[in-house]
């Protein structure tokens, strides 16, 4: 209530939003004042990137932010430090380019399973398997794993569907709640897979999910998941 002029002192809440209702909240609020602290919705945060890069003499795409941005699932914060890489990484080059992005930014799980996905479909197994080894390597979960490789397909499905029905891809990304540049990736992988091949792979992902939990090894479930023939199917 009377603390000293010369103290500078701050209670950091985690809870969010703090009650307003509790004594000392209040009391803290009388005191000092108290800041709430949001995290930045998407527009905004591109908008910072952008500004970011174009201070240090940049020009970017909207479709870089989108990338940087993606790539960043702790949010601002993680994107506002691949930016800076990014920047310094390009030099004096000044156009930011999706291209320099996927030579220097942190892979995340996300990109990981993308890439792996990539190569199935482009019938590159060997690949596939390393990406996925790699993965375990670093100790990733394999259920995560499992998770994310089912939600890629499930992607896979859903953005095929829809652009058969003859939907731009900005009208996907707004029916499926998702960012625009995750639905240009999934609908480049679509021309690698027939519609039959995609339900025949959720068929094989159900059989997978049964091994895993009746005991079976998730490593090598995991693996012969990549491995199986009829998995993918190159359309035509």
């Amino acid at each position: 209530k009377d603390p000293s002029p010369v103290t500078c002192l701050i209670l950091w809440c985690k809870q969010s939003p703090p009650d307003k209702r509790d004594k000392y909240v209040k009391a803290i609020n009388a005191a000092g004042g108290l800041i709430t602290l949001d995290q930045a919705r998407p527009g905004e945060a591109l908008a910072f990137l952008k500004a970011m890069a174009e201070k240090e003499g940049k020009s970017c795409t909207a479709a870089l932010l989108e990338q940087v941005l993606s790539g960043s699932p702790l949010g601002l914060t993680q994107a506002v430090s691949e930016m800076d890489k990014l920047i310094r990484y390009a030099g004096g080059e000044k156009l930011l380019t999706p291209e320099m992005a996927g030579q220097i930014l942190t892979p995340t799980l996300e990109t990981n399973i993308f890439r792996m996905v990539d190569a199935l479909g482009q019938k590159r197994t060997e690949t596939a398997i390393r990406e996925l080894r790699g993965l375990l390597d670093q100790g990733q979960s394999p259920y995560g794993i499992f998770a994310m490789m089912l939600r890629q397909f499930r992607l896979l499905i859903r953005v095929k569907a829809y652009l058969d029905q003859g939907y731009g891809r900005p009208g996907i990304a707004q029916l499926m709640k998702q960012r625009p540049f995750v639905i240009d990736k999934v609908a480049g992988q679509c021309r690698a897979f027939s519609a039959d091949s995609l339900c025949r792979a959720i068929e094989i992902f159900q059989d997978k999910d049964l091994a895993m939990k009746s005991g079976g090894e998730p490593r090598q479930t995991l693996e012969d998941l990549v491995l199986e023939g009829n998995l993918l199917r190159p359309e035509g």
